[in-house]
């Protein structure tokens, strides 16, 4: 803690409160953040720490800087409205794969009981 009063005293900035002024002076880019950083503050900081110091203080206020990777599944087929059955059902009894994955929506909808007693209604 005494390093904090050290640069008060003196006047220096950290590394992170010159992110969060770069940041709130709207300088977003990683490459003219650095840049303005080392003009404004005499800080020698890379790319990659301004991006982590970047990410921290999203995280901390709670925003994102946009969703990552891919977007959530619609509503199964199964909760949909009503398909044609009879294509529907052509198409996955010719693809096993396809069939099997909608076994498996089943089972994870319903549960793997239910889904053996649904087939044992077709059994006998």
């Amino acid at each position: 803690m005494a390093k904090k009063t050290e640069d008060a005293a003196e006047g220096t900035v950290s590394k992170m409160e010159a992110v969060r002024q770069t940041l709130a002076a709207g300088i977003e880019k990683p490459q003219e953040a650095v840049s303005h950083i080392k003009e404004k503050f005499g800080l020698d900081i890379t790319t990659a720490i301004f991006s982590s110091y970047k990410s921290a203080i999203n995280s901390k206020k709670g925003s994102t800087p946009g969703k990552r990777g891919r977007k959530a599944k619609a509503a199964s087929s199964i909760d949909s409205e009503p398909r044609n059955t009879a294509s529907s059902h052509s198409a996955s009894a010719g693809n096993g794969i396809l069939l099997a994955k909608e076994v498996k929506a089943l089972v994870g909808k319903y549960g793997a009981e239910a889904v053996k007693g649904m087939a044992d209604v077709f059994a006998n």
